[in-house]
C-alpha cells in the first residue's frame, strides 16, 4: 500500500512538472537562429494578399533580398525560409493554412531534398516549432507531442549543463561573440543581413545523387499545387544557388526539374545554368551566399518571375 502511494505520488509530481516546463514557453534567446521562426509567422499572418511566399531552406534566408523583390513587383514579400532539416512535407504544410488568393509561393529548396524522403520530423523541425503557439502546429497532435516532449529534453538539459558551468567555470556572454546564425541578423521580411566579414571555409551540402524525384515527394507537391489551385493561388520552383566547384554536370539538375515540371499545375521558373556562381560569392556553404552573390541570385529571381508573371496575365 505504501508502494502504491509513493509511486501515484511520484507520478503526480512527474506530471506537474512536466506541465510546469510546459507553461514556461520557449527560451527566447536572442542568439538563437531558429527563434527567428516565429516572427516570420508574424509576417505571414499580418501581410495581405497578393504576397510572394518564399520557402526553402537557409539557402533562401541567406541568398535572397526580399525588399528588393517587394519593390520591383510592388507585393508583400515574406520569406519563410529557414533550414534544410525542415523537410518538404512540413516546408509545404507549414504554409498552406495561411496562402490566400493571389498569392504566389515560391519553393526554392536545396535539390537534395526533392530525391529524399529524410526525417520529416527532424531535430531541426522540433527545435524551430518549440518557438511557436500551439495554434500555429495546427492539429497534427502527434507533431505537437514531440515538439513538447523534445522541448522538455531541450530545458532539463539546459538546467543541468547551466548549473554545471556556473559551478565551475566563469559565466561568458556570448552576446558579446560575432556571430552570423542569430535571430537579431535577420530583417522584417526574413532575410538575413551578413555582418561585414569575410568569407570562411566553404562546406559542400545538399548534392544531388541520382536526381530523382522521390514518389513521395511528387505526392506532396501534387497534393499541394492542387490545394492552392482551390485557393486561387500557384506554385513555382525557382533554383537554388549552384556552387560552381561542386557542379561538373547540370544533367541531374536537369532530370530533377524535367519530373517536377510533369506534376499538373506545378512550373519550374528557372534555368539551372543562370544560378550557377562562382565560388566567391559563397559564404560559408555551398548554400549561403555572401553579400555580393545574394544581389546577383536577386536579380535573376526577379527576372525569372517576371518572366513568369508576364506569361499568366495574357
Amino acid at each position: 500500500m505504501k508502494l502504491l502511494i509513493l509511486k501515484s505520488l511520484l507520478l503526480v509530481i512527474t506530471i506537474v512538472a512536466i506541465q510546469y516546463i510546459i507553461s514556461l514557453g520557449p527560451h527566447y534567446n536572442p542568439s538563437n537562429y531558429l527563434s527567428i521562426i516565429e516572427s516570420k509567422y508574424q509576417r505571414l499572418n499580418q501581410t495581405p494578399p497578393g504576397r510572394i511566399i518564399i520557402i526553402g531552406g537557409s539557402s533562401g534566408a541567406f541568398g535572397i533580398d526580399s525588399e528588393r523583390i517587394e519593390r520591383y513587383f510592388d507585393r508583400p514579400v515574406v520569406n519563410m525560409s529557414l533550414h534544410a532539416g525542415i523537410k518538404l512535407k512540413y516546408l509545404l504544410e507549414g504554409v498552406s493554412p495561411w496562402v490566400q488568393k493571389d498569392d504566389l509561393v515560391v519553393l526554392s529548396a536545396v535539390l537534395s531534398n526533392f530525391e529524399s524522403r529524410g526525417d520529416q520530423t527532424s531535430l531541426m523541425l522540433l527545435n524551430a516549432y518549440s518557438y511557436l503557439s500551439d495554434s500555429m502546429i495546427g492539429n497534427d497532435y502527434l507533431l505537437w507531442l514531440k515538439v513538447k516532449v523534445n522541448y522538455i529534453q531541450k530545458k532539463i538539459n539546459r538546467i543541468l549543463v547551466q548549473s554545471f558551468f556556473q559551478l565551475f567555470f566563469e559565466t561568458i556572454d556570448l552576446n558579446q561573440v560575432e556571430r552570423v546564425y542569430e535571430h537579431r541578423n535577420f530583417n522584417e521580411w526574413g532575410d538575413i543581413v551578413l555582418p561585414a566579414i569575410p568569407n570562411r571555409k566553404i562546406e559542400i551540402q545538399g548534392t544531388l545523387k541520382s536526381g530523382d524525384l522521390l514518389p513521395y515527394n511528387r505526392k506532396l507537391l501534387s497534393a499541394f499545387t492542387r490545394d492552392l489551385q482551390g485557393k486561387g493561388t500557384r506554385l513555382v520552383i525557382a533554383c537554388p544557388p549552384l556552387y560552381e566547384p561542386a557542379i561538373s554536370d547540370l544533367g541531374l539538375v536537369h532530370k530533377l526539374f524535367g519530373q517536377l515540371g510533369e506534376i499538373p499545375g506545378l512550373e519550374v521558373i528557372s534555368q539551372p545554368e543562370d544560378y550557377v556562381l562562382d565560388e566567391s560569392l559563397f559564404f560559408d556553404t555551398s548554400n549561403h551566399l555572401n553579400s555580393k552573390g545574394k544581389v546577383i541570385r536577386t536579380q535573376q529571381l526577379i527576372a525569372d518571375l517576371e518572366r513568369y508573371l508576364s506569361a499568366i496575365s495574357r
